[in-house]
């Protein structure tokens, strides 16, 4: 840069303006030729990033507390340059809608479903109530043949550290819970969503095997990720006697969840390689943290017990905004039409359907206001 070096200094109230010291000041003048809205940096044992998306209102967040400061550059950052107006309407239309759409989907149409299923309407989740008693108690003998039955080698499976057999810790989670959400009301629901897959797979109702095996893939895993995989098999279990669109929101459950999935990995490259010295680095807190911040208004599950998750990181304040537009930017609802489709098409005779065809057909026989329409057959080709 030309001319005296920029001065970056933090509040430190009651003591005044700080100076960052040469090499953090040398971090962030890169980050921001580089295009970049914030930089992180260390400090001893504390990790802090620096927010300068906007360049009136510069702050620093101590990733480990959540403690927000001001931050000042002298001479002051340069306002963005506004984004390049879309040359009408219809070119606005397209770069909201995201890739190219099918022709039988209208810009108008996708961006309509979008908003819908990106909603607190399309939410599945309900507030925790009831007792863990709900669903029937089994023995550990009982649990453990549920699970040598339908998930194959699960005698080999083992924790985290290496060191013990997940089956261990299912057990422990089918009677106690997870230390996470101890004194949380989500405690209960854990305890008895686990319980009631279980009883489920125990009957061999259609569905569980695969349940029990996401799950006991999940125990390899911490706990965030274990009560978000028990909760969401919950739900898709469950859902099979409910109605069509509770079936349908199910299936859109699952598309929500691998486009979470895809913008934490691409907001945080450096995730996948965290370790356990710093929780709040790993995926699957950042997972929390980003359900905690949008997953309300986007009508995601798990955001209750999200919220019980000490692990996740603080975010800043503009962050929420962001993880929502890419969220939506990926969402496609062409995507789950298609998966839809694919679901009813299944043609083996034990296919795990999210959808019931009946249930399907019943909905297709109403119209908008619950009557009686035209009935409309479900065939193999009910779907194409």
């Amino acid at each position: 840069m030309e001319g005296a070096a920029p001065v970056w200094e933090f509040d430190d109230t009651p003591n005044g303006w700080r100076a960052y010291a040469p090499a953090v000041v040398a971090l962030m003048e890169q980050a921001v030729e580089q295009g970049k809205t914030e930089a992180e940096y260390k400090f001893g044992s504390w990790t802090y990033t620096v927010y300068f998306q906007d360049p009136a209102n510069i702050t620093q967040m101590n990733m480990a507390t959540g403690t927000l400061r001001t931050v000042r550059r002298t001479p002051p950052l340069a306002a963005p340059e506004p984004a390049p107006a879309a040359a009408d309407a219809s070119d606005a239309a397209v770069a909201e809608a995201g890739p190219e759409l099918p022709p039988w989907l209208s810009a108008a149409d996708d961006a309509a479903l979008r908003d819908l299923l990106l909603s607190e309407a399309a939410a599945t989740e309900r507030p925790p109530s009831g007792d863990a008693e709900d669903a029937k108690v089994m023995s550990e003998a009982e649990l453990n043949a549920v699970l040598q039955k339908h998930v194959p080698g699960v005698e080999g499976m083992m924790d985290r550290t290496g060191q013990v057999p997940v089956a261990t810790y299912i057990v422990g989670t089918y009677n106690k819970g997870l230390p996470i959400y101890n004194g949380s009301p989500v405690q209960q629901h854990t305890i008895r969503a686990l319980r009631t897959v279980f009883e489920l797979g125990a009957a061999d109702k259609p569905g569980s095997p695969a349940a029990l095996q996401q799950i006991a893939q999940a125990f390899q895993s911490c706990q965030a990720e274990q009560g978000r995989t028990i909760d969401a098999q919950y739900g898709r279990l469950t859902g099979r006697d409910a109605s069509f669109r509770d079936q349908f929101l199910s299936l859109v459950d699952g598309h929500k969840t691998m486009v979470l999935q895809e913008v934490v990995c691409e907001l945080n490259p450096q995730a996948a390689d965290a370790t356990d010295a710093h929780p709040s680095a790993q995926v699957p807190h950042i997972t929390s943290a980003y359900l905690v911040a949008t997953g309300t208004a986007l009508g995601f599950r798990g955001v209750a017990a999200a919220r019980a998750d000490q692990n996740a990181p603080p975010l800043a304040p503009h962050k929420g905004a962001e993880i929502a537009a890419a969220i939506r930017a990926k969402f496609s609802v062409a995507d789950v039409v298609e998966a839809l489709i694919a679901d009813v098409n299944q043609q083996a005779e034990d296919a795990e359907r999210v959808i019931d065809r009946d249930a399907l057909a019943a909905w297709a026989s109403t119209d908008a206001t619950g009557d009686p329409a035209t009935p409309v057959p479900v065939g193999s080709s009910c779907a194409s």
